[in-house]
């Protein structure tokens, strides 16, 4: 007989500091580092596969100090699998509906029309491209990402991974304002050692650990933080930057976590939307980048679809098809349209016309390119 687990100390990981992170560690693997980046390096590596629970290099098969649960009491419990991260989900965030209440409220906002996307196309783009890339260019503007990347910090703010300690509490994992990422790292190497001695006396010294790249010719240089990288994209600009930033971290979370094989299209997707600033075309022409910055959003809305399907199936029981999204969204306008009803009577006031129930930002996601 197994022994019953009780509810133990829950990681919430916040999607901007993930995103900043993802942005530093792929810039700087392509940099002739110094001794001093290329450890830094190992770090970033060490700590993106927190997220990663199907490859070789998974906290559950490598040793790794940023691992957060308990890895070693796995097998006691069955939780071995390629399935784990849908079983934590399930165990850390449903046990009164709050996962499925919260994927139904974004469900009943959120344009859940999935983007067509032409695989077969070069996203770099190419002359025959730029016409196409034209009519794109005025698409590419930051009310169109609003949607999109506020449904992804929802989204990802519910992502919580329980480490069966029975120890009832929740840790957020957050930059606050701009530590700089190696002293962020000890911090959160030490706060996951306080919490799990049992682990760190497991030891391990990271992941993916970076071989120094030899170039003769080349001054090593230092590692590039965040800020700085942004600069060097400074014709993206910087709000769409920051957006272009939490859709990294997002890929991060996802790509790894077992709701997709690595050969199915929506892990494809979200692997290119992690390189997405390595891939993209800083020499093409302006019509190019545009198109490639639309290709990003498309993919991104595809993925993020997909993800919230896969969840609400998963916790329900329900397969979402479109009949059942219209009808979800169709009791949140009812419910909403009621309730502006009701505000008016209450004070007394004449009443306010009725809200369409859509957000200008979703008119805008929901435009055909």
């Amino acid at each position: 007989m197994r022994k019953k687990v009780r509810g133990g100390i829950s990681y919430k990981f916040d999607i901007v500091t993930i995103g900043r992170i993802s942005v530093e560690r792929d810039h700087n693997r392509n940099l002739y580092l110094d001794e001093a980046g290329v450890k830094l390096i190992t770090e970033l590596n060490a700590f993106a596969h927190s997220f990663d629970f199907q490859s070789e290099a998974s906290v559950f098969k490598s040793a790794n100090p940023y691992r957060f649960l308990l890895t070693n009491q796995a097998d006691q419990f069955g939780y071995e699998d390629k399935d784990y991260f849908i079983k934590n989900l399930i165990r850390a965030n449903n046990k009164s509906g709050k996962l499925l209440n919260s994927l139904t409220n974004i469900i009943s906002t959120f344009q859940m029309d999935e983007p067509e996307i032409n695989e077969d196309v070069d996203e770099a783009g190419d002359e025959a491209g730029d016409e196409a890339g034209d009519e794109a260019g005025d698409e590419v503007i930051l009310p169109m990402f609003s949607e999109l990347i506020e449904t992804i910090k929802t989204l990802s703010d519910l992502i919580l991974y329980d480490d069966f300690s029975n120890i009832e509490h929740e840790e957020e994992i957050k930059n606050d304002g701009d530590v700089e990422t190696l002293l962020f790292l000890q911090k959160t190497k030490l706060l996951y050692g306080k919490n799990y001695k049992e682990i760190m006396k497991i030891g391990g010294t990271g992941s993916e650990d970076e071989e120094e790249k030899e170039y003769p010719l080349l001054q090593k240089v230092p590692f590039m933080k965040y800020n700085d990288i942004k600069q060097d994209y400074y014709e993206i600009g910087g709000d769409i930057f920051d957006n272009l930033t939490i859709i990294i971290g997002y890929s991060n979370m996802f790509r790894l976590c077992g709701l997709f094989s690595t050969r199915s299209k929506e892990y494809r997707f979200l692997n290119t939307l992690y390189h997405l600033l390595s891939n993209y075309p800083l020499r093409a022409a302006p019509a190019n980048k545009n198109k490639y910055i639309l290709d990003i959003y498309k993919k991104t809305h595809y993925t993020l679809i997909k993800i919230i399907k896969k969840l609400y199936h998963v916790l329900s029981g329900y397969k979402l098809s479109k009949p059942l999204i219209r009808t979800i969204k169709n009791r949140y306008l009812a419910a909403e349209a009621a309730e502006a009803a009701r505000a008016p009577a209450a004070r007394a006031e004449p009443a306010a016309p009725a809200p369409d129930g859509v957000r200008r930002s979703s008119r805008i996601a929901a435009k055909k390119p």
